[in-house]
């Protein structure tokens, strides 16, 4: 799950190198890197939504003390089209409204409502993940949102529940096209 870089000049390389006493194996012998960086690798798989899914998408800004089912003020909607869609997040692309470029900081909390094909929602809390900060003059903004941690509760266990079936069935589509070659 985790992706490790670093970049360091190979000072000996030697082909035969003696494991144990019965496994030789090609080595390299590096010098100590001066800076390591890890990535986190996504765990959940993420189904790209196309043109003409019936899934839909609202995103709101709320307070920090809102409660998510209450219906949020019109002006806190954020204009998002949905790109992809894992049980854990979103990709997102965040749209200006009235010519302004789009309102959302990594601060927000953001309602989020999936309507789902035959007509069910689901409501879902998320922060903004990626870009942390957006530029100022974006007309549209490619974004991540990274849904609240589900705590294992009733509720919380239909959302994944929920999530899994979505995401599952847009993967075998995903399949299919790839498979008749119109991926």
């Amino acid at each position: 799950d985790t992706k490790v870089i670093f970049a360091s000049p190979i000072l000996r390389r030697e082909t035969n190198y003696p494991i144990n006493a019965d496994l030789i194996a090609e080595a390299v012998l590096i010098k100590q890197p001066t800076d390591v960086k890890t990535i986190q690798r996504r765990t959940n798989y993420r189904a790209v939504i196309v043109p003409d899914s019936d899934l839909n998408l609202r995103v709101w800004r709320i307070g920090r003390c809102a409660y998510l089912k209450d219906r949020p003020a019109t002006a806190q909607e954020i204009p998002t089209r949905l790109r992809d869609l894992s049980t854990g997040g979103m990709g997102v692309t965040f749209l200006a409204k009235d010519g302004q470029p789009p309102r959302v900081a990594s601060e927000d909390r953001l309602r989020i409502q999936l309507t789902l094909p035959g007509g069910g929602q689901l409501l879902i809390e998320g922060r903004l993940r990626y870009p942390a900060k957006l530029p100022t003059d974006a007309i549209e903004v490619r974004a991540g949102i990274q849904f609240k941690q589900l705590n294992g509760d009733l509720e919380d266990r239909l959302v994944i529940a929920t999530l899994t079936k979505i995401v599952g069935e847009m993967q075998r589509a995903e399949a299919r096209r790839y498979r008749l070659g119109i991926a």
